[in-house]
């Protein structure tokens, strides 16, 4: 499935995707500057769209075993891989180079993640074989102890029936069950794509400089928000594992860390902004406007750990219909921001998306401290009927 959906975006790219573009560069810069070089690179990127989903499902296949390690080497292999391909290809090909680049870093960091996968796999369908040997020799009752034990420490023969598959189709009630939970995630994914984008697409009307700006403060937020991210899959990893006596301590904890995440986030980010502009571009206005709004771009990327942080314990706990409704209404609220008076000018953009960190913190927090404090009532009522119970 993540082989067939990525192919659907790299169709999706490579048959409309100049218009598609065209439609949010908008008419205030001419096609001939940036819809061309933009096109390229979406197609170049495109190309390993089905590596790229499949890259994210095999994270998350890791992150379900409770396995960081596998994920932080690919993310290591991959970052290294496009270091050095933008140091090689970008003086050639230019912004082509650095998609060519980046295309490679996904391939690299699906490989290991497969592999991992495929490891897996393996390992789990030997140990079924061995159980289902072990079963029918205890089944039999007429063999001897030393085959008894030989069946059980070595790895039996596949007969070519598993359970187990690295690669198969999904059955009709798996598939019901997987659009069950990817259709409202698909959906609250596609919100936040959705909510990000129009900004860029407002910052078009702002002119040239404004519109440059705001794509590299963008890319710094987006930088910084990937250590939020990491916060969100720790709580869906690690809630569901966890006792529910402990679950309020695992919060806690995660909430500390985001709070150190979210201060060096802060600061680092307003420090590049700052004293590092030059780094980024050569245009001293496009310079000089990311230090005078690096305030609002510290104050984004230090709410976004809270509120990963919370958005993955909500959908630890699988509250979908929650989540989809939250982002149809913060969605609303935050399109009628971006196209109102108020975000006209480049303060107020960065405005609405400080507004949009904010308002998803409140829900979000609000919807964990209510739901807690119901399953800690629920725990307790169970205990004290418990104790009654077994009092004589």
């Amino acid at each position: 499935l993540s082989l067939l959906f990525g192919a659907v975006v790299t169709a999706v790219i490579f048959g409309f995707g100049r218009q598609l573009i065209a439609q949010m560069i908008g008419s205030s810069i001419t096609e001939t500057e940036i819809i061309p070089l933009a096109t390229n690179y979406a197609k170049i990127r495109a190309i390993v769209a089905p590596l790229c989903v499949t890259d994210f499902v095999a994270q998350s296949f890791c992150l379900t075993i409770l396995d960081t390690k596998t994920p932080a080497m690919a993310v290591a292999v991959a970052s290294l891989v496009n270091i050095i391909g933008d140091a090689i290809l970008s003086p050639m090909w230019g912004i082509q180079g650095a998609a060519v680049a980046t295309a490679m870093a996904t391939t690299a960091s699906c490989a290991i993640l497969v592999n991992k996968v495929r490891k897996t796999t393996a390992e789990w369908k030997t140990k079924q074989e061995i159980q289902e040997t072990k079963d029918k020799l205890l089944n039999k009752n007429d063999n001897d102890g030393d085959e008894f034990e030989a069946a059980t420490t070595a790895p039996a023969t596949s007969n070519g029936d598993t359970d187990i598959p690295f690669c198969s189709l999904p059955g009709k009630s798996s598939l019901v069950e997987l659009f069950k939970l990817a259709g409202p995630i698909f959906f609250v994914m596609m919100g936040k794509i959705a909510c990000y984008s129009v900004l860029t697409v407002r910052a078009t009307n702002l002119g040239v400089i404004p519109l440059a700006t705001h794509t590299l403060m963008m890319r710094v937020f987006f930088f910084f928000a990937c250590f939020g991210d990491s916060l969100s899959q720790a709580a869906q990893s690690f809630y569901p594992q966890v006792a529910k006596k402990l679950r309020g301590n695992l919060i806690k904890r995660l909430f500390y860390l985001s709070a150190v995440v979210g201060i060096c986030n802060n600061q680092v980010s307003r420090l590049i902004l700052n004293r590092f502009g030059r780094f980024l571009t050569k245009d001293s206005s496009v310079i000089q406007m990311m230090a005078e709004h690096s305030p609002l771009v510290g104050l984004s990327v230090l709410l976004h750990p809270f509120l990963m942080l919370l958005e993955g314990t909500v959908l630890a706990k699988r509250d979908l219909v929650f989540m989809v409704g939250l982002y149809i209404v913060t969605g609303l609220l935050h399109f009628g921001c971006v196209f109102s008076p108020l975000s006209s000018s480049f303060m107020g953009l960065w405005r609405a998306l400080f507004f949009f960190q904010s308002v998803r913190l409140v829900q979000f927090g609000f919807r964990v401290w209510s739901t807690s404090r119901k399953d800690s009532k629920i725990s307790n009522v169970a205990e004290l009927g418990n104790t009654v119970t077994s009092s004589p």
